[in-house]
């Protein structure tokens, strides 16, 4: 069943949903640039791990490695009957880490394969726990040779900071351009709007590749079967206006069983 919602559905906010459907999303996401763009490039997904330390809420972008917790205990020792040093093993708890996975887009320009274009959809985590990182990773973006296109399809959490306020809107596409690196054109939405066509910046003098966004939801919404997983029985957790509010639940009342 599609959705009932005429844009984005915000009950897809709900944190035990949300990490699926950004995966789908990217990856039909990916599908779609692909089908548009010329010959001579090509899209594909970009996987990076990461393991998150529960206990101190860092991450490490490394191969994984074993953490045991430190103690100040002197250990044992025993001398076995050749004078060897025997040490006792202390028993220590391991410390608790997740690990998760940072999805990206990135348009290739062949034959050179330099990548022309990173594309990057927000993620919860983007804009709460990990939103010094992202910042950070976004301005790391800026400093390589090829543009930037950020998606954020969630109303809850920080933005990422702009030099002036954003403009109003529930949601943002930002495109950061090679050859405008201090200026970026944000393309704002509100919930009950439908999905916009977005561009996507090629290298010049090769024109944009406009996107349906609105087309590639719609796949990833269906083939996710999230009108079966949502619970419209109750409003969404998204923090919407309390008009909006009203709006999205009379719609999830509505909808057929």
């Amino acid at each position: 069943m599609p959705s009932q919602f005429p844009g984005m559905d915000p009950y897809l906010e709900d944190p035990g949903i949300w990490p699926d459907f950004h995966s789908k999303l990217i990856n039909y996401l990916q599908e779609s640039i692909a089908d548009r763009l010329p010959d001579h490039y090509s899209a594909r997904v970009r996987e990076q791990i990461r393991l998150v330390d529960l206990d101190r809420s860092e991450a490490k972008r490394f191969e994984p490695d074993v953490n045991v917790a430190r103690t100040d205990r002197i250990p044992s020792t025993v001398k076995t009957a050749a004078g060897a040093l025997l040490l006792e093993p202390t028993l220590v708890d391991l410390e608790e880490t997740v690990e998760t996975r940072d999805l990206s887009i990135e348009i290739i320009r062949r034959p050179d394969k330099s990548v022309v274009t990173v594309i990057e959809v927000l993620s919860p985590a983007n804009k709460g726990s990990d939103a010094d990182d992202y910042v950070v990773k976004r301005r790391l973006l800026r400093k390589e040779p090829g543009n930037i296109v950020e998606i954020d399809l969630l109303i809850g959490g920080l933005r990422p900071p702009l030099k002036e306020p954003w403009p109003p809107g529930d949601y943002h596409v930002l495109v950061t351009r090679k050859r405008h690196r201090g200026k970026a054109e944000v393309i704002s939405w509100f919930v009950r709007q439908p999905l916009p066509l977005i561009p996507i910046p090629l290298r010049d003098p090769d024109p944009d590749v406009m996107v349906p966004l609105a087309e590639v939801f719609t796949t990833a919404y269906d083939r996710g079967r999230y009108s079966r997983e949502l619970d419209y029985s109750k409003p969404p957790i998204t923090p919407l206006s309390p008009d909006d509010l009203k709006w999205a639940t009379e719609i999830a009342v509505a909808r057929p069983k």
